[in-house]
This record gives C-alpha cells, structure tokens and sequence, in this order.
C-alpha cells in the first residue's frame, strides 16, 4: 500500500489507480516500508485524487506503523488510520500518553501530553 508500505489486497481494475497514488515522498515512504515509523515532521505529498478504489484499497491494511509525534513520543496507528493524518495535513500534537511534569508552581501533575503542553504554552 502506498499509505503504509504493507502488501495489500487489489482489485484488478483499481491496481493502476493505486500504483498512480502516493501521498509521502521517497524517503518517508521509504521509512515507512523500511522501519514501520512515520515521523511528524515528515511531508505529504499527495499528487493525485484519491479515488473510492484506492481509498478502499489503500485502508484494508490491518497491519499498524508507528507514528512520532511532534512532543516525541511514539504511538501505534492502524494502518487505516493513517488515512486521517493525510487528511489532516500531518501528525497533529493530539498526544495522550500519561506523564509526570512539574506545575509552574513546583507542584508534581499527572496528566497527558497534550493537556500538559497546553498549560505550559498557554
């Protein structure tokens, strides 16, 4: 798949649309296929309309890669949902792993990333 680098299953008259469809650039993809890792940094560069073929062609993988977000933490993402950070744009901060950060008073929190990240910045 172009989405993920895993083998999928292709209907016959959707193989040329899927081979046409790309979304990352060389190295991401090659990333991809080689270490399973999608940076958050990483461009999109989705050339060509992606049409119902291909979108269901495309989101079948059940495989997952993992996915780096902007704070560095690392989450596993189905392959399908890969489809909604194409369609976002990229790797957005949403992250909701546990940690354990100091207030602005001194004070320890448990929190996740993301809430954490918003009080600090905001």
């Amino acid at each position: 798949s172009p989405l993920c680098g895993h083998e999928v299953s292709v209907e016959c008259h959707a193989k040329d649309e899927l081979l046409a469809w790309s979304c990352w650039d060389a190295q991401t993809y090659a990333g991809l296929v080689d270490s399973q890792r999608l940076g958050a940094g990483d461009p999109l560069v989705c050339d060509s309309i992606l049409t119902e073929h291909v979108r269901k062609c495309v989101t079948s993988c059940c495989s997952s890669v993992d996915v780096v977000k902007p704070c560095g933490y690392v989450s596993p993402y189905k392959c399908k949902q890969l489809m909604k950070i194409v369609e976002e744009g990229g790797v957005e901060g949403h992250c909701i792993e546990r940690v354990d950060k100091p207030l602005h008073c001194g004070h320890m929190t448990s929190t996740t990333c993301q809430k954490y990240q918003a009080y600090w910045n905001g």
